[in-house]
Protein backbone atom coordinates (compact mmCIF):
# COMPACT_ATOMS: atom_id res chain seq x y z
CA UNK A 1 0.00 0.00 0.00
CA UNK A 2 2.86 2.29 0.63
CA UNK A 3 4.07 1.85 -2.83
CA UNK A 4 0.90 3.27 -4.38
CA UNK A 5 0.66 6.06 -6.22
CA UNK A 6 -0.99 9.61 -4.64
CA UNK A 7 -4.18 9.05 -6.22
CA UNK A 8 -4.29 5.09 -4.82
CA UNK A 9 -3.26 5.71 -1.63
CA UNK A 10 -6.48 8.25 -1.16
CA UNK A 11 -8.93 5.98 -2.66
CA UNK A 12 -7.42 3.14 0.23
CA UNK A 13 -6.50 6.09 2.91
CA UNK A 14 -8.99 4.02 5.34
CA UNK A 15 -7.56 0.20 4.74
CA UNK A 16 -4.27 2.22 5.54
CA UNK A 17 -4.78 3.45 8.44
CA UNK A 18 -6.35 0.37 9.28
CA UNK A 19 -3.44 -1.93 9.01
CA UNK A 20 -0.94 0.69 10.72
CA UNK A 21 -2.86 0.56 13.86
CA UNK A 22 -3.34 -3.35 13.74
CA UNK A 23 0.53 -3.60 12.98
CA UNK A 24 1.45 -1.39 16.09
CA UNK A 25 -0.82 -3.14 18.21
CA UNK A 26 0.92 -6.37 17.17
CA UNK A 27 4.28 -4.72 17.80
CA UNK A 28 2.97 -3.81 21.26
CA UNK A 29 2.77 -7.46 21.99
CA UNK A 30 5.24 -8.43 20.76
CA UNK A 31 7.62 -6.05 23.10
CA UNK A 32 5.59 -7.20 26.11
CA UNK A 33 6.59 -11.06 24.82
CA UNK A 34 9.95 -10.20 24.33
CA UNK A 35 12.79 -10.95 27.05
CA UNK A 36 15.33 -8.92 24.76
CA UNK A 37 12.91 -6.43 25.00
CA UNK A 38 12.40 -6.20 28.60
CA UNK A 39 16.41 -6.34 29.12
CA UNK A 40 17.02 -3.27 26.68
CA UNK A 41 14.73 -1.07 28.47
CA UNK A 42 16.16 -1.51 32.25
CA UNK A 43 16.99 2.22 32.99
CA UNK A 44 20.33 3.16 33.19
CA UNK A 45 21.88 6.59 34.76
CA UNK A 46 25.01 8.68 33.99
CA UNK A 47 26.70 6.88 36.19
CA UNK A 48 26.53 3.79 34.62
CA UNK A 49 28.09 5.62 31.55
CA UNK A 50 30.83 6.64 33.61
CA UNK A 51 32.00 3.62 34.76
CA UNK A 52 32.77 2.61 31.40
CA UNK A 53 34.62 5.44 30.15
CA UNK A 54 38.28 5.75 30.78
CA UNK A 55 40.16 8.41 31.78
CA UNK A 56 41.13 10.35 28.55
CA UNK A 57 37.06 9.35 27.23
CA UNK A 58 34.23 11.24 27.28
CA UNK A 59 30.69 10.93 26.01
CA UNK A 60 28.68 13.55 24.15
CA UNK A 61 25.09 13.58 23.98
CA UNK A 62 23.42 16.24 21.93
CA UNK A 63 19.86 17.04 21.81
CA UNK A 64 17.52 19.28 19.93
CA UNK A 65 14.59 20.35 21.67
CA UNK A 66 11.51 23.33 21.26
CA UNK A 67 12.08 26.33 23.68
CA UNK A 68 9.97 25.70 26.19
CA UNK A 69 8.95 28.18 28.89
CA UNK A 70 8.09 26.84 32.63
CA UNK A 71 6.36 30.25 33.93
CA UNK A 72 3.57 29.57 30.90
CA UNK A 73 3.90 26.15 31.24
CA UNK A 74 4.19 26.22 27.14
CA UNK A 75 6.70 25.71 24.52
CA UNK A 76 7.40 27.23 21.02
CA UNK A 77 8.34 26.48 17.88
CA UNK A 78 11.75 28.24 18.33
CA UNK A 79 14.53 25.42 18.53
CA UNK A 80 17.73 24.92 21.01
CA UNK A 81 20.45 22.47 21.63
CA UNK A 82 22.12 21.30 24.54
CA UNK A 83 25.24 19.40 24.91
CA UNK A 84 25.11 16.57 28.00
CA UNK A 85 28.83 15.63 28.86
CA UNK A 86 29.99 12.43 31.13
CA UNK A 87 33.97 12.27 31.28
CA UNK A 88 35.71 10.30 34.60
CA UNK A 89 35.65 14.13 36.43
CA UNK A 90 31.83 14.72 36.72
CA UNK A 91 30.97 14.26 40.24
CA UNK A 92 27.83 14.98 40.89
CA UNK A 93 25.83 15.82 37.57
CA UNK A 94 26.79 15.89 33.72
CA UNK A 95 28.35 19.19 32.53
CA UNK A 96 25.50 21.22 31.02
CA UNK A 97 26.10 22.76 27.54
CA UNK A 98 23.69 25.27 25.89
CA UNK A 99 24.37 25.48 22.17
CA UNK A 100 22.48 29.23 21.61
CA UNK A 101 23.23 29.37 17.83
CA UNK A 102 19.57 29.99 16.03
CA UNK A 103 21.35 29.56 13.05
CA UNK A 104 22.80 25.69 13.59
CA UNK A 105 19.87 24.30 10.59
CA UNK A 106 19.73 27.23 8.64
CA UNK A 107 22.49 29.65 8.11
CA UNK A 108 25.21 27.73 9.79
CA UNK A 109 24.81 24.77 8.35
CA UNK A 110 24.55 26.27 4.45
CA UNK A 111 28.10 26.94 4.82
CA UNK A 112 29.21 23.56 6.49
CA UNK A 113 27.52 22.20 2.88
CA UNK A 114 29.17 24.31 0.92
CA UNK A 115 32.43 24.01 2.12
CA UNK A 116 32.22 20.53 2.56
CA UNK A 117 30.49 19.38 -0.66
CA UNK A 118 29.29 22.57 -2.53
CA UNK A 119 30.63 25.21 -4.65
CA UNK A 120 33.38 26.48 -2.10
CA UNK A 121 34.78 22.75 -1.50
CA UNK A 122 38.26 23.20 -2.73
CA UNK A 123 38.98 26.05 0.25
CA UNK A 124 39.02 25.75 4.01
CA UNK A 125 36.16 26.00 5.89
CA UNK A 126 36.83 28.36 8.93
CA UNK A 127 33.52 28.88 10.43
CA UNK A 128 31.77 25.27 11.34
CA UNK A 129 34.38 24.56 14.01
CA UNK A 130 33.10 27.53 15.93
CA UNK A 131 29.35 27.38 14.71
CA UNK A 132 28.86 24.05 15.72
CA UNK A 133 32.08 22.78 18.08
CA UNK A 134 33.98 25.49 20.11
CA UNK A 135 31.41 25.70 22.97
CA UNK A 136 31.71 22.17 23.52
CA UNK A 137 35.45 21.30 23.02
CA UNK A 138 36.02 23.86 25.77
CA UNK A 139 34.75 21.32 28.28
CA UNK A 140 36.82 18.68 27.10
CA UNK A 141 40.19 18.86 29.03
CA UNK A 142 42.71 16.37 28.11
CA UNK A 143 39.83 14.23 26.52
CA UNK A 144 41.87 12.08 23.25
CA UNK A 145 38.43 9.50 22.67
CA UNK A 146 34.83 11.19 22.71
CA UNK A 147 31.46 8.83 21.86
CA UNK A 148 29.10 11.52 20.39
CA UNK A 149 25.20 10.53 20.08
CA UNK A 150 23.87 13.10 17.85
CA UNK A 151 20.83 14.76 17.15
CA UNK A 152 18.78 17.22 14.50
CA UNK A 153 21.18 18.89 12.43
CA UNK A 154 24.47 16.99 13.65
CA UNK A 155 23.13 14.26 12.57
CA UNK A 156 23.85 15.90 8.99
CA UNK A 157 27.18 16.80 10.14
CA UNK A 158 30.76 14.68 9.61
CA UNK A 159 32.78 16.22 12.84
CA UNK A 160 35.80 15.04 11.58
CA UNK A 161 35.61 17.63 8.96
CA UNK A 162 35.76 20.56 11.02
CA UNK A 163 38.72 22.36 10.38
CA UNK A 164 39.39 24.59 13.60
CA UNK A 165 41.62 27.26 12.25
CA UNK A 166 42.52 28.21 16.12
CA UNK A 167 45.06 24.82 15.75
CA UNK A 168 45.39 24.51 11.52
CA UNK A 169 43.90 21.01 12.02
CA UNK A 170 40.91 19.38 11.39
CA UNK A 171 38.83 17.79 14.58
CA UNK A 172 39.59 14.37 13.39
CA UNK A 173 43.34 14.98 13.88
CA UNK A 174 42.63 16.00 17.44
CA UNK A 175 40.11 13.43 18.59
CA UNK A 176 39.46 9.90 18.58
CA UNK A 177 35.39 10.68 17.35
CA UNK A 178 33.44 7.11 17.81
CA UNK A 179 29.60 7.54 16.19
CA UNK A 180 26.74 5.80 18.34
CA UNK A 181 23.33 5.77 18.28
CA UNK A 182 22.70 6.95 22.45
CA UNK A 183 24.54 6.04 25.60
CA UNK A 184 23.33 2.61 26.35
CA UNK A 185 25.55 1.52 23.38
CA UNK A 186 28.76 2.02 25.53
CA UNK A 187 27.42 -0.51 28.27
CA UNK A 188 26.24 -3.73 25.44
CA UNK A 189 29.62 -2.65 23.47
CA UNK A 190 32.16 -6.14 21.98
CA UNK A 191 35.31 -6.29 22.48
CA UNK A 192 36.36 -5.53 19.01
CA UNK A 193 39.84 -7.92 19.09
CA UNK A 194 37.50 -10.63 19.23
CA UNK A 195 35.22 -9.72 16.77
CA UNK A 196 36.40 -11.95 13.79
CA UNK A 197 36.75 -15.15 16.13
CA UNK A 198 33.41 -16.93 14.47
CA UNK A 199 33.45 -20.78 12.83
CA UNK A 200 32.64 -18.78 9.55
CA UNK A 201 33.22 -15.19 7.48
CA UNK A 202 30.69 -14.99 5.19
CA UNK A 203 30.23 -11.70 2.96
CA UNK A 204 27.81 -10.58 0.39
CA UNK A 205 28.69 -7.75 -2.31
CA UNK A 206 26.60 -5.87 -4.46
CA UNK A 207 27.61 -3.57 -7.13
CA UNK A 208 27.33 -2.22 -10.70
CA UNK A 209 23.31 -3.14 -11.09
CA UNK A 210 22.27 -3.27 -14.55
CA UNK A 211 19.75 -0.61 -13.99
CA UNK A 212 17.74 -1.11 -17.29
CA UNK A 213 19.07 -5.10 -17.78
CA UNK A 214 20.56 -3.48 -20.39
CA UNK A 215 24.35 -3.60 -21.50
CA UNK A 216 25.43 -0.28 -22.05
CA UNK A 217 28.12 1.05 -23.12
CA UNK A 218 30.18 2.90 -20.17
CA UNK A 219 32.23 6.15 -20.61
CA UNK A 220 35.98 6.21 -19.86
CA UNK A 221 35.70 9.76 -17.97
CA UNK A 222 34.73 7.50 -14.59
CA UNK A 223 36.20 10.30 -12.28
CA UNK A 224 33.38 12.37 -12.95
CA UNK A 225 30.51 10.24 -12.23
CA UNK A 226 29.08 10.61 -9.13
CA UNK A 227 26.58 8.41 -7.08
CA UNK A 228 23.45 10.69 -7.28
CA UNK A 229 20.45 10.79 -8.87
CA UNK A 230 19.26 14.22 -11.17
CA UNK A 231 15.66 14.20 -9.62
CA UNK A 232 14.95 16.30 -6.88
CA UNK A 233 11.60 14.62 -5.76
CA UNK A 234 10.56 10.65 -5.92
CA UNK A 235 7.19 9.04 -5.62
CA UNK A 236 6.82 5.14 -5.53
CA UNK A 237 6.88 4.85 -9.69
CA UNK A 238 8.25 8.38 -10.67
CA UNK A 239 9.49 9.39 -14.07
CA UNK A 240 12.12 10.57 -15.71
CA UNK A 241 15.18 9.84 -13.98
CA UNK A 242 18.97 10.00 -15.03
CA UNK A 243 20.54 6.87 -13.89
CA UNK A 244 24.22 6.39 -14.78
CA UNK A 245 26.38 3.30 -14.86
CA UNK A 246 28.80 2.77 -11.95
CA UNK A 247 31.91 0.83 -13.40
CA UNK A 248 33.54 2.01 -10.46
CA UNK A 249 31.43 -0.26 -7.91
CA UNK A 250 32.35 -3.47 -10.09
CA UNK A 251 35.83 -2.79 -9.32
CA UNK A 252 35.14 -2.08 -6.24
CA UNK A 253 33.51 -5.38 -5.45
CA UNK A 254 35.78 -7.37 -7.23
CA UNK A 255 38.74 -6.11 -5.46
CA UNK A 256 36.98 -6.30 -1.86
CA UNK A 257 36.00 -10.08 -3.19
CA UNK A 258 39.29 -10.74 -3.94
CA UNK A 259 41.02 -8.92 -0.26
CA UNK A 260 38.32 -11.45 1.32
CA UNK A 261 38.61 -14.85 -0.55
CA UNK A 262 42.74 -14.74 0.56
CA UNK A 263 41.83 -14.05 4.21
CA UNK A 264 39.24 -17.00 3.91
CA UNK A 265 36.35 -15.38 3.79
CA UNK A 266 32.99 -16.99 2.05
CA UNK A 267 32.39 -14.29 -0.68
CA UNK A 268 29.30 -14.23 -2.49
CA UNK A 269 28.98 -11.35 -5.44
CA UNK A 270 26.21 -9.68 -7.28
CA UNK A 271 26.56 -7.87 -10.05
CA UNK A 272 25.18 -6.63 -13.60
CA UNK A 273 21.89 -8.48 -13.96
CA UNK A 274 22.04 -10.30 -11.19
CA UNK A 275 22.41 -6.96 -8.40
CA UNK A 276 18.83 -7.42 -7.97
CA UNK A 277 16.39 -6.30 -5.20
CA UNK A 278 15.16 -9.69 -4.13
CA UNK A 279 18.77 -11.20 -3.87
CA UNK A 280 19.47 -8.24 -1.55
CA UNK A 281 16.41 -9.53 -0.02
CA UNK A 282 17.04 -12.78 0.72
CA UNK A 283 20.68 -12.04 2.62
CA UNK A 284 20.78 -14.22 5.74
CA UNK A 285 23.18 -12.19 8.52
CA UNK A 286 26.63 -12.24 6.94
CA UNK A 287 29.21 -11.33 8.65
CA UNK A 288 29.50 -8.29 6.02
CA UNK A 289 27.11 -6.84 3.28
CA UNK A 290 28.38 -4.42 1.45
CA UNK A 291 26.38 -2.36 -1.08
CA UNK A 292 27.92 0.11 -4.09
CA UNK A 293 24.95 1.14 -5.89
CA UNK A 294 23.03 4.91 -6.38
CA UNK A 295 21.68 5.68 -3.01
CA UNK A 296 19.21 8.76 -2.78
CA UNK A 297 16.95 10.54 -0.22
CA UNK A 298 14.57 13.19 -0.69
CA UNK A 299 13.43 15.85 1.58
CA UNK A 300 10.03 16.57 3.72
CA UNK A 301 7.48 18.73 2.06
CA UNK A 302 4.79 20.39 4.36
CA UNK A 303 1.39 20.15 4.08
CA UNK A 304 -0.88 22.66 2.92
CA UNK A 305 -3.81 23.34 5.42
CA UNK A 306 -7.00 24.27 4.28
CA UNK A 307 -10.35 24.01 6.06
CA UNK A 308 -11.51 20.63 6.31
CA UNK A 309 -7.86 18.41 5.51
CA UNK A 310 -4.44 18.41 4.72
CA UNK A 311 -3.75 18.48 0.77
CA UNK A 312 -0.21 18.23 -0.82
CA UNK A 313 0.39 21.04 -3.26
CA UNK A 314 1.56 19.79 -7.07
CA UNK A 315 4.90 20.48 -6.29
CA UNK A 316 4.60 18.33 -3.44
CA UNK A 317 2.89 15.48 -5.19
CA UNK A 318 6.29 13.37 -5.79
CA UNK A 319 7.16 13.60 -2.44
CA UNK A 320 6.63 10.65 -0.16
CA UNK A 321 5.51 11.15 3.18
CA UNK A 322 6.78 8.16 5.46
CA UNK A 323 10.53 9.32 5.85
CA UNK A 324 11.65 5.58 5.49
CA UNK A 325 10.24 5.55 1.58
CA UNK A 326 12.21 8.71 0.89
CA UNK A 327 15.28 7.38 0.96
CA UNK A 328 16.93 3.64 -0.41
CA UNK A 329 19.02 1.89 -2.81
CA UNK A 330 18.85 1.21 -6.96
CA UNK A 331 19.33 -1.80 -7.76
CA UNK A 332 18.81 -4.00 -11.18
CA UNK A 333 15.82 -2.88 -12.90
CA UNK A 334 15.73 0.49 -11.40
CA UNK A 335 15.87 2.61 -14.40
CA UNK A 336 13.31 0.39 -16.38
CA UNK A 337 11.08 0.88 -13.53
CA UNK A 338 11.46 4.75 -13.04
CA UNK A 339 10.51 5.22 -16.35
CA UNK A 340 7.75 3.39 -16.47
CA UNK A 341 8.65 -0.84 -17.60
CA UNK A 342 9.33 -2.51 -14.61
CA UNK A 343 11.69 -5.75 -14.90
CA UNK A 344 9.65 -8.76 -15.60
CA UNK A 345 11.71 -10.40 -12.91
CA UNK A 346 8.95 -8.44 -10.48
CA UNK A 347 11.76 -6.28 -8.89
CA UNK A 348 11.14 -2.77 -8.70
CA UNK A 349 14.50 -2.55 -8.12
CA UNK A 350 14.39 0.66 -5.74
CA UNK A 351 15.11 -0.38 -2.11
CA UNK A 352 13.66 1.50 0.30
CA UNK A 353 14.70 1.83 3.78
CA UNK A 354 11.36 0.97 4.89
CA UNK A 355 11.77 -2.63 3.13
CA UNK A 356 15.52 -2.48 4.01
CA UNK A 357 14.16 -2.72 8.05
CA UNK A 358 12.63 -6.09 7.66
CA UNK A 359 15.74 -7.41 6.44
CA UNK A 360 17.32 -10.42 8.66
CA UNK A 361 20.84 -8.86 9.77
CA UNK A 362 20.88 -10.03 13.12
CA UNK A 363 24.40 -10.99 14.20
CA UNK A 364 25.67 -9.04 11.07
CA UNK A 365 29.21 -7.06 12.08
CA UNK A 366 29.44 -4.69 9.44
CA UNK A 367 27.35 -3.19 6.47
CA UNK A 368 28.95 -1.22 4.11
CA UNK A 369 26.19 1.22 2.27
CA UNK A 370 28.63 2.61 -0.59
CA UNK A 371 26.69 5.05 -2.24
CA UNK A 372 25.87 8.82 -1.62
CA UNK A 373 23.87 10.42 1.50
CA UNK A 374 23.21 6.48 2.58
CA UNK A 375 23.63 8.47 6.67
CA UNK A 376 20.83 11.27 5.61
CA UNK A 377 17.11 10.99 6.84
CA UNK A 378 14.30 13.18 8.32
CA UNK A 379 15.22 15.19 11.44
CA UNK A 380 12.87 14.10 14.24
CA UNK A 381 13.09 16.00 17.34
CA UNK A 382 14.89 13.48 19.97
CA UNK A 383 14.75 10.99 17.59
CA UNK A 384 17.69 10.97 15.40
CA UNK A 385 17.60 10.33 11.48
CA UNK A 386 14.79 8.01 10.39
CA UNK A 387 16.48 6.52 6.92
CA UNK A 388 19.18 3.91 5.75
CA UNK A 389 21.07 4.06 8.84
CA UNK A 390 17.64 3.84 11.79
CA UNK A 391 16.42 0.94 8.92
CA UNK A 392 19.57 -1.36 9.02
CA UNK A 393 20.02 -1.05 12.87
CA UNK A 394 16.32 -2.58 12.98
CA UNK A 395 17.13 -5.40 10.81
CA UNK A 396 20.22 -6.03 13.06
CA UNK A 397 23.35 -4.57 12.19
CA UNK A 398 25.88 -3.65 14.79
CA UNK A 399 27.98 -1.30 12.46
CA UNK A 400 27.49 0.82 9.79
CA UNK A 401 29.79 2.55 7.34
CA UNK A 402 27.39 5.48 5.14
CA UNK A 403 27.97 8.34 3.08
CA UNK A 404 27.31 11.79 4.36
CA UNK A 405 27.02 13.83 0.92
CA UNK A 406 27.33 12.65 -3.34
CA UNK A 407 30.62 10.42 -3.20
CA UNK A 408 32.67 10.33 -6.25
CA UNK A 409 32.57 7.06 -7.91
CA UNK A 410 36.58 6.50 -8.36
CA UNK A 411 37.64 7.50 -5.16
CA UNK A 412 34.89 5.73 -3.34
CA UNK A 413 36.07 2.01 -4.68
CA UNK A 414 39.49 3.20 -3.75
CA UNK A 415 38.46 4.24 -0.42
CA UNK A 416 36.73 0.57 0.24
CA UNK A 417 39.20 -1.60 -1.02
CA UNK A 418 42.28 0.50 1.15
CA UNK A 419 39.65 -0.25 4.06
CA UNK A 420 39.15 -3.52 3.56
CA UNK A 421 42.46 -4.55 2.93
CA UNK A 422 44.03 -2.67 6.07
CA UNK A 423 40.74 -4.22 8.28
CA UNK A 424 41.72 -7.73 7.31
CA UNK A 425 45.39 -7.18 7.37
CA UNK A 426 44.68 -7.79 11.37
CA UNK A 427 43.83 -3.99 11.94
CA UNK A 428 40.42 -3.16 14.00
CA UNK A 429 37.67 -1.64 11.92
CA UNK A 430 37.81 1.41 13.74
CA UNK A 431 41.95 1.63 13.15
CA UNK A 432 41.59 0.44 9.19
CA UNK A 433 38.91 3.57 9.32
CA UNK A 434 40.73 5.95 10.37
CA UNK A 435 43.98 5.03 8.50
CA UNK A 436 41.95 5.16 4.93
CA UNK A 437 40.33 8.08 5.93
CA UNK A 438 44.38 9.33 6.53
CA UNK A 439 45.65 7.96 3.60
CA UNK A 440 42.71 9.18 1.49
CA UNK A 441 43.59 12.37 2.26
CA UNK A 442 47.47 12.31 1.48
CA UNK A 443 46.15 11.66 -2.10
CA UNK A 444 42.96 13.82 -2.13
CA UNK A 445 43.70 16.77 0.15
CA UNK A 446 39.90 18.40 0.49
CA UNK A 447 37.49 16.71 2.56
CA UNK A 448 35.34 16.24 0.07
CA UNK A 449 36.74 13.05 -1.10
CA UNK A 450 38.20 11.28 2.19
CA UNK A 451 35.22 12.60 4.54
CA UNK A 452 32.40 11.64 3.29
CA UNK A 453 32.22 8.38 5.15
CA UNK A 454 30.98 7.88 8.72
CA UNK A 455 31.14 4.81 10.87
CA UNK A 456 28.54 4.10 13.74
CA UNK A 457 28.33 1.60 16.60
CA UNK A 458 30.53 -0.83 17.44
Amino acid sequence: YYELSLSEKVQFASKINELEIHTNKLEQQLSRSSSQFAKSQKRINWLDIKTKLKQNEAFVQILRLNKYYYNQQAEDDSLMYVAFIIDKNCETAPILIELNNSKLESESYQVYSSFSFGRKRNQLDEFSYDNYWSAISEKLKDVKRIFISSDGVYNKLNLNVLYNNHRSNYLGEELDIRLVTSGRDLLNFDVEENERKKSALTAVLFGDPEFDLISEQLTNEDHIISRDLEQYWIDSLSRGWKVSSLPGSAIEVRNISEIMQKNKWEVSSYTGNNAVEANVKNVNSPTVLHVATHGYFFNDVMLKKNKSNRTLDDDSKKAIKNPLLRSGLLFAGAKNTLNGNPPKNGDNGLLTAYEASFMNLRGTDLVVLSACETARGEIKNGEGVYGLQRAMQQAGAKNIIMSMWKVNDKVTQEFMTMFYDSWLSGSTKREAFKSTQQKIKEIYKHPYYWGAFVMIGN
